[in-house]
């Protein structure tokens, strides 16, 4: 594995101390402020205000492993990156993929800022990759630059070269690189089929999609959403559709009388709803009445087969307006107690059902995009669960 360069060192002074402890109340907190403290053989006051404590512990000495005891306490409240995936159309081989990602994984961490770590897995390559992000002035010194990690697998298929990686920035990046460097070796442009409805404005279509992606889980059937954002397509969106419309057509459209709960909703245009059987409740059936459309949403399935387990999904679209990047996160499991109740707190998602999981959804997510852009039409109406998840 090649070595990631590091940034410029420098000595942090109090005032990034100060600052790094006050930015982080929550993951520092005050008694923690007096621990770090009594680890230097110096007893405080809890008399002190929690600012006075602070400004007294930035003026100690820190180096480099006391700075890293400080990154380890923030380290933990670090958002998990959901999970994005494309399918890449190309007639490259398997030999030549592999020398292509070797070749832009080595051009790419020349500029000292990404260090890969490659290894291959039966059919599939994964790539491992260590980058530091660029300085973010809106952030205290000590944070500006910070090491991040992310994952990129890439598993060539009978429809197309199957690539599953973080949901940021950074690994579009590099996806975008090994793309282009496969359309150089072949001459031929790769498409990106991409999992989004940048096309389709009808909230009962984007509605859909997310319907039909929780009932679609292989071999497993939907007990309970937990958590519903819900948008509205951006005025603006609408105003250059009806400009649209009207250059077409100057047949007036009918339109119904507004009402109270009309008049109420304008100006409104994202909701969220957080509980159980929420595609139930009265104030989810409004919104969607009102042309809002599901954006976001945390499920839980029971499978069918195997041993006893509920799984719990989450999805959305990193851009509601447009339904474009979509992403999900396997948040945990349930698991069947003794008395053969669900257990009440989830388990994380083992690294054995990972890839399994994330293969469920995927499967289910391309399903419902073809019947979001299909004919097909998919009932919105309430659903009922036929039992509490984790109950």
């Amino acid at each position: 594995m090649t070595s990631l360069t590091k940034s410029s060192l420098y000595y942090a002074d109090d005032k990034d101390i100060y600052d790094f402890l006050l930015n982080h109340r929550r993951e520092v907190p005050f008694n923690a402020l007096l621990e770090i403290a009594r680890s230097r053989g110096i007893l405080l006051s809890q008399s002190d205000s929690h600012e006075e404590i602070a400004s007294y512990i930035s003026s100690l000495t820190f180096d480099w492993p006391h700075l890293s005891q400080l990154y380890e306490r923030v380290q933990t409240a670090d958002r998990i990156e959901k999970t994005s995936s494309i399918i890449l159309t190309s007639t490259v081989s398997h030999s030549q993929l592999t020398a292509i990602i070797d070749q832009t994984s080595k051009k790419r961490q020349l500029g000292g800022n990404e260090a890969y770590r490659i290894t291959q897995g039966g059919n599939t390559t994964t790539i491992e990759v260590t980058y530091s992000e660029l300085p973010d002035p809106s952030k205290n010194r000590l944070e500006q630059r910070r090491e991040r990690k992310l994952s990129i697998s890439i598993t060539p298929q009978d429809d197309g070269i199957h690539v599953r990686h973080d949901a940021n920035k950074r690994a579009d990046e590099i996806i975008t690189s090994i793309t282009s460097a496969i359309e150089n070796k072949t001459g031929q442009p790769v498409e990106k089929a991409l999992i989004e409805l940048s096309g389709i404005k009808s909230p009962d279509s984007r509605t859909g999609f997310f319907l039909t992606l929780m009932r679609s889980i292989t071999d497993c059937r939907l007990v309970d959403v937990t958590h519903v954002s819900v948008d509205r397509i951006s005025e603006e969106s609408d105003d250059e559709e009806s400009t649209q419309q009207s250059d077409d057509s100057h047949t007036p459209q009918p339109t119904r009388p507004r009402t109270r709960r009309d008049r109420k909703m304008t100006g409104l245009v994202r909701s969220w709803l957080k509980g159980n059987a929420l595609l139930q409740t009265r104030h989810y059936q409004d919104l969607i009445k009102e042309d809002f459309f599901i954006s976001h949403a945390i499920w839980v399935v029971e499978r069918e087969k195997g041993p006893a387990r509920q799984i719990i999904f989450e999805a959305e679209f990193g851009n509601p307006n447009a339904a474009t990047g979509f992403r999900y996160h396997l948040k945990g499991t349930f698991e069947k107690k003794r008395d053969g109740q669900w257990r009440t707190t989830s388990s994380p998602v083992s690294d054995s059902d990972r890839s399994e999981f994330s293969g469920l959804i995927e499967m289910a997510a391309r399903k419902a995009l073809q019947a979001a852009t299909s004919d097909t039409t998919v009932a919105i109406e309430a659903f009922v669960p036929p039992a509490a998840a984790g109950g």
